[in-house]
């Protein structure tokens, strides 16, 4: 027996200390920070982003661009790319780059497409002590576009935190413009919408967003993100209600501050249970509680018509497994309850996340706990619980960990496989509607049904 052999042989729930060492050479399963920061260029039409650092930087866009998004527009056949970068290397470290820097911040301020220019920064380059702001306000100076420095933190944080940095330094430097807009009680925006593609999954639960503020009497004028323009960005100063979702928190209070907005809190409208909740906040929130109640019980009923054979004919006590973002997991567990199903495991691919953790405000309702698994490890295993698994719901990454006689359905990012060309939200009521079918049709009949 080998020396790497031996470790195979430890006890049921440790590793040893050479299967911890082996660990880190595995497949990532908690995305890059820059992720988070990519998803959010691309859900501006009119951003660029400049990354002070190595080529990598700029290959990190692949995952998105024609891999996960199918609309996505930050790579261009011309070469000249929506995300480039400085391409650091230790010569140009040790001569200085400040002139290259400038130089490519003005190629793209001259472009025809930016509004705004997104700056982000690799540990290696920013601990040069790089002038940021002082070539930022020189080039801006020269330009008249706008340029956002985002937060250094890829060390560190993964994508989830790269979309809520990138949300909140949008908060801290968009000014609502002169003069101010005013703001109205009946118009409301989202902070916090995870827009990772501009596909027909995520432009519906955008539709399905309006549809449910439009049921509660408020107009929806602006979501972050949505895959509109900067400037569009700006309407959310004409909310009288911010409504703040957990991939935005602190944008959401941020903004609600500067704009003097009433903060609304909600979770992800991820089912029925979720969706009643988000419904019933802005109703209480406005004013319109009783526009809010008939529109609650129009939709419930909708959903109880639909699934009144499909649970016991497909759905219940047929057991669920799910690995992938652990925002959606609240929902979720709402969800296969709902359902009678059991969900017996979670594995999130992302860093800890205090408001999930066991005793957090999240994590206190899950029926079981998370399992944080940042990378595929040497004793990874993935959908093997004592009672066997008959769903695992994951994304693309999570497919060759499905153990072959579990049905499996790509949810989540990042999706590679599973594109939407029509219609296709997941939250909001249609979007239980349209996910509940999803998760029906992968399961498909039992064997033998009485």
């Amino acid at each position: 027996m080998s020396a790497l052999d031996k470790p195979a042989l430890a006890g049921v729930g440790g590793c040893s200390k050479k299967q911890s060492r082996l660990d880190k050479f595995t497949r990532r399963l908690s995305y890059p920070y820059l992720h988070g920061t990519y998803f959010g260029v691309n859900a501006i039409q009119d951003a660029y982003l400049l990354v002070d650092g190595p080529n990598c930087g700029f290959h990190k866009a692949e995952h998105v661009f024609g891999a996960h998004d199918w609309f996505s527009s930050l790579l261009d056949v011309s070469g000249f790319h929506r995300v480039m970068h400085t391409d650091v290397h230790p010569n140009t470290i040790i001569g200085g780059s400040d002139e290259r820097f400038s130089a490519v911040m003005k190629m793209m301020a001259a472009s025809e497409v930016p509004d705004v220019i997104f700056l982000g920064s690799m540990p290696m380059a920013s601990m040069t002590g790089t002038d940021y702001d002082g070539l930022m306000a020189q080039v801006q100076v020269e330009t008249n576009v706008p340029i956002v420095n985002l937060p250094d933190r890829s060390l560190d944080r993964d994508w989830l935190d790269g979309y809520a940095d990138f949300l909140l330094q949008i908060a801290k430097d968009l000014d609502p413009g002169f003069p101010e807009p005013e703001r109205d009680d009946r118009k409301v925006a989202v902070v916090g919408h995870l827009m990772h593609r501009n596909e027909e999954d995520m432009r519906g639960n955008l539709r399905e967003l309006k549809r449910m503020c439009a049921g509660a009497g408020l107009e929806l004028v602006s979501v972050w993100l949505e895959g509109g323009r900067y400037e569009d960005l700006g309407r959310a100063y004409e909310a009288g209600h911010i409504v703040s979702l957990p991939y935005g928190r602190k944008a959401a209070k941020r903004l609600a501050r500067k704009s003097g907005a009433n903060l609304v809190e909600v979770d992800l409208p991820l089912g029925p249970e979720a969706s009643e909740r988000f419904v019933r906040a802005l109703g209480e929130a406005a004013g319109t509680e009783r526009k809010a109640e008939r529109f609650i019980a129009q939709e419930l009923q909708r959903v109880a018509r639909a699934w009144e054979w499909l649970i016991p004919k497909r759905l219940q006590f047929r057991s669920v497994a799910y690995h992938g973002d652990p925002y959606l997991m609240p929902g979720l567990a709402e969800l296969t309850r709902l359902l009678a199903m059991e969900l017996v495991e979670l594995t999130a691919y992302a860093q800890p996340k205090k408001e999930l953790e066991p005793d957090g405000e999240l994590g206190r309702h899950l029926p079981v706990p998370i399992t944080w698994q940042p990378r595929v490890g040497v004793d990874h295993d993935l959908g093997r619980s004592e009672r066997g698994i008959d769903l695992v719901i994951g994304c693309s990454d999570t497919r060759q960990l499905v153990p072959p006689d579990a049905a499996f359905l790509e949810f989540g990012y990042p999706m590679r496989d599973v594109h939407f060309t029509s219609d296709a939200p997941f939250l909001g009521f249609a979007g239980a509607l349209h996910l509940v079918d999803r998760i029906s049709n992968t399961l498909g009949d039992r064997a033998s049904y009485i």
